[in-house]
């Protein structure tokens, strides 16, 4: 079963939050885990346990509802891509914050 994100950020432990906090700062400056990072390693645990699909029209989140995400409002880009601002790339943030490493992390 997977979790929900409430679920996600309750069982990570101290030294896993220590060893993401390492991986955002190789991306950006990042002094403290705020809850936009914590819903990117979410996503990453997603995709890591097949949550997330690819079709016709790029990746989405089928079970999204289910699990008590709005894809729109916690996957849009902000600062990742300029020309993408403002919309849900979910290939995008899986590039930019480097899923490959991050889902270990998760």
């Amino acid at each position: 079963m997977t979790l929900t994100f409430s679920q996600f950020k309750e069982q990570l432990n101290p030294a896993q939050l220590d060893t993401i906090l390492v991986h955002f700062n190789d991306i950006y400056e990042c002094a403290k885990l705020e809850d936009h990072e914590l819903k990117i390693c979410y996503l990453a645990y997603l995709w890591k346990n097949k949550e997330v699909v690819f079709n016709a029209f790029g990746y989405e989140i089928p079970n999204a509802a289910a699990l008590g995400i709005d894809v729109e409002a916690d996957f849009t880009i902000t600062f990742e891509d300029e020309d993408a601002a403002g919309f849900v790339n979910l290939g995008l943030l899986h590039d930019y914050y480097v899923f490959i490493k991050l889902e270990e992390l998760v």
